[in-house]
Order: structure tokens, then C-alpha cells, then sequence
């Protein structure tokens, strides 16, 4: 005979104090599964968290660049200082360097057309010519839709006449008659 009785015979679904069941053990393993995908969830995002700020750091303190940059730079590249500025010497000249105000620098090509940052290079009399234009508007109050038409078409003209030229179509500011 064997030495269980028939009250020491576990059924589906029970377990004694001493002895869980498979179920149990089931159960068991799937809530430190969860657990263990949620920190390997959390470790991961502080883990890119540190790269960006790692990343960012290099590409402020030793490249000169907007640290925003760093969401940029694709994972692939090591976190490092020689891999950093390798990535960032390669896409040169996309990345504008800040200006010690915080204004953004660029160069102003020779017709005279800047971006923000840069001072136009206008002669005085092209200057004038334009706070003329600047100045109807004031002089008369307020201008109506007719009068900004008109000059509207008036600058139409005068770049088509122009041809892309940036000296023929200030000068041509200059000799511009006010609507009213």
C-alpha cells in the first residue's frame, strides 16, 4: 500500500500551504513577467534619456551646437565624443552654431537678400526707397484694399522687369511713384 491517504490527494485547483500548484505557479510567473517588461520598459527610456542629454552635452560643449540637436543623432551611434563629432562633421553646415545673443547666424549672399541674423547690404538710397513704401500706409492712416492692390501690381511689375536682378529691382524702388 502506499502511505497517502485519501484526504492527502490534491485535486485540480488546490494547493497546500507547503505545495502550490501549477496553476499557482502559472499565476506567479506571469506577474513578475509584467513586472519585469515594465522595468525593462522604464530602463529603456531613462537609458535614451541619458544618451539624448549625453549627446547633447557634446554637441554643445565641445561642437558649439543647439543641444535640441541630439534627438538627431540615430541610435546607432555610440554616445561617445569621437563618434558624436564624426556624425556631426559628416552633416556639416546643416546645423546652424548659436550666436552668443542667441541669434542664429547665417551668411547673406552677394544680391543682398539675408535671413535672420544678418544685416541687409543696402545702400541709403534703397533704404529710403523702402520706408517710403512703409510709410504710405502710416501717412494715410490706414490704406484700403485698393491701395494695396495697386501697389501690389506696382512690385509685381517691377520684379518681372527686374529679371532676378536685386540692384535693378532696388533701383527701380527708388524711381517708384506712392499710390494713394
Amino acid at each position: 500500500m502506499n502511505s497517502y491517504s485519501w484526504d492527502d490527494v490534491q485535486t485540480e485547483g488546490e494547493g497546500t500551504e507547503t505545495e502550490p500548484t501549477p496553476r499557482d505557479l502559472r499565476a506567479q510567473l506571469n506577474k513578475l513577467g509584467e513586472k519585469l517588461k515594465e522595468r525593462d520598459a522604464q530602463i529603456e527610456k531613462m537609458s535614451a534619456q541619458l544618451r539624448r542629454e549625453s549627446v547633447g552635452g557634446i554637441l554643445a560643449g565641445k561642437l558649439g551646437l543647439d543641444p535640441r540637436v541630439a534627438e538627431l543623432v540615430p541610435p546607432e551611434i555610440e554616445a561617445d565624443e569621437e563618434a558624436v563629432k564624426k556624425w556631426a562633421e559628416k552633416f556639416d553646415g546643416l546645423f546652424v552654431k548659436p550666436d552668443p545673443e542667441g541669434a542664429a547666424t547665417t551668411n547673406a549672399g552677394n544680391d543682398g537678400v539675408s535671413t535672420e541674423g544678418d544685416k541687409p547690404n543696402l545702400t541709403p538710397e534703397q533704404i529710403s526707397a523702402m520706408q517710403r513704401l512703409q510709410s504710405q500706409e502710416t501717412a494715410a492712416g490706414s490704406s484700403t484694399p485698393d491701395v494695396e492692390s495697386a501697389q501690389l501690381e506696382q512690385l509685381k511689375a517691377l520684379f518681372t522687369s527686374a529679371n532676378g536682378s536685386s540692384d535693378a529691382f532696388f533701383d527701380g524702388l527708388m524711381n517708384l511713384k506712392p499710390t494713394t
